[in-house]
């Protein structure tokens, strides 16, 4: 079970003579019945038990004033009346507490009765001799509320301007709700005092109080400043920091280096005619090879630029390559006119255990699915998108009607079109 704060104690004793003065007599006995059980619970348990010790003892002073100034009121009653002519003295008027002007938001009016350096308590003050003009008045000027001090673990400054028209005895600074240090004012008598001090830069958030007590011993605390501490970086931070930007730029670097192309494109050349190199090559790709440089040389300084992927000495096939000759000039020429407004033609070619795949693609614009699904339709002998083409194409499309011959067009998921043909590998011996 927590222990009640100071803050708590001090209300509970403002609450009780604030009843008091409105006359609230049964909730001010209440409220100071609360405040005694509290106290003692803080006197039995707390490390520190001066301040709710000094409460108790100022709650016991208050009741006996009352009790004594009770029993003056009824004997003055009871006293027969003067029977002489002469005026008998008036009793003195039972001196009253004036009401306390309403408190500002950043304090609350507690009255604490200060111990000597003997341990014993100082005889409380008459109630009629107290501050007339109000407690203490508390503005922070540092640290700001939420303040962000530095990390090099330096101490923390405290500054706060404190108003007591009544002077200073005392001003005690309470450190995340733990009293820190006390100063005594000395001379100071009434006015603006400026309290300064400091604190230890802990990493975290603290909270900072002041309870600062006139002259006639009526205390009053501020309200909290909460200010945080960052601690410093751990030095792994940077490091990670460091080698997470490393790995990021080799793996950019190898991302670059694995979408390079395996082989240079073949730009046309300027002039008005075109002569494309021809390796020595057999097989499909001999054939590749020599049908490229017959389109090229048709369609002239308008070819567009061609990046080859195939091999040498490609596997044999299955059927003759120069079967299909004309089949692979329909479909050169169909890429590179397609492709003449600046586009770039790919030719490859792989091969599994059983077959091999030739690929022609273009980075011209994607035609639409149904364009696609008829491209190689005989049902369809007429489209724009075939380009003056049909029956080249529909004828290509025949030419791969064999066994394990195919061939069928898809569309490129970064824009253009793309050929599929594939043809069966010769079994056994070559």
């Amino acid at each position: 079970m927590a222990l009640p704060t100071d803050g708590l104690l001090d209300s509970l004793q403002l609450a009780a003579f604030q009843q008091e003065e409105a006359g609230q007599f049964a909730e001010r006995d209440q409220t100071e019945s609360l405040l005694e059980n509290l106290s003692r619970q803080r006197i039995v348990a707390d490390s520190s038990p001066e301040l709710p010790r000094a409460r108790l003892n100022a709650l016991e002073q208050l009741r006996m004033a009352r009790a004594r100034r009770d029993a003056e009121e009824l004997s003055s009653r009871r006293a027969p009346p003067a029977v002489d002519s002469i005026d008998s003295p008036q009793p003195e008027p039972i001196a009253t507490t004036p009401a306390t002007p309403a408190l500002a938001d950043s304090a609350v009016a507690v009255e604490v009765r200060p111990v000597d350096s003997a341990g014993l308590q100082r005889p409380p003050p008459s109630v009629a001799t107290r501050c007339t003009t109000g407690v203490a008045r508390f503005r922070w000027i540092s640290p700001a509320p939420a303040a962000l001090a530095s990390r090099n673990q330096e101490a923390v400054d405290v500054k706060a301007r404190i108003d007591a028209p009544c002077g200073l005895s005392r001003v005690d600074l309470f450190l995340d709700d733990q009293f820190f240090h006390s100063v005594a004012p000395g001379t100071f008598s009434g006015g603006a005092f400026e309290f300064m001090d400091r604190v230890p830069a802990t990493p975290g958030v603290h909270r900072l109080e002041i309870l600062a007590c006139d002259t006639f011993d009526l205390c009053a605390r501020s309200a909290p400043a909460e200010f945080r501490i960052a601690g410093p970086i751990p030095s792994w931070i940077p490091r990670a920091v460091g080698t997470l930007v490393v790995l990021c730029g080799l793996l950019g670097l190898g991302l670059a280096l694995r979408r390079r192309p395996h082989s240079k494109a073949i730009l046309r050349p300027s002039g008005s005619s075109i002569a494309l190199p021809i390796p020595d090559s057999t097989g499909i790709s001999g054939t590749l090879r020599r049908r490229l440089q017959q389109v090229a040389q048709e369609i002239g300084p308008g070819f567009p630029a061609v990046s080859l992927r195939i091999p040498d000495n490609p596997p044999a096939l299955n059927i003759d390559p120069e079967s299909i000759g004309d089949a692979l000039t329909s479909l050169l020429r169909f890429h590179a006119k397609r492709s003449v407004s600046g586009g770039q033609v790919l030719i490859a070619m792989g091969h599994g255990p059983l077959s091999a795949e030739v690929v022609f693609e273009d980075t011209a614009s994607t035609p639409d699915d149904g364009i696609l699904g008829a491209l190689f339709d005989t049902a369809r002998p007429f489209l724009k998108d075939r380009l003056g083409l049909d029956q080249e194409l529909i004828a290509a499309k025949e030419a791969f009607n064999r066994p394990g011959c195919s061939l069928f067009a898809e569309a490129r998921i970064d824009g253009g079109l793309r050929c599929r043909m594939k043809i069966p590998l010769l079994q056994g011996p070559t």
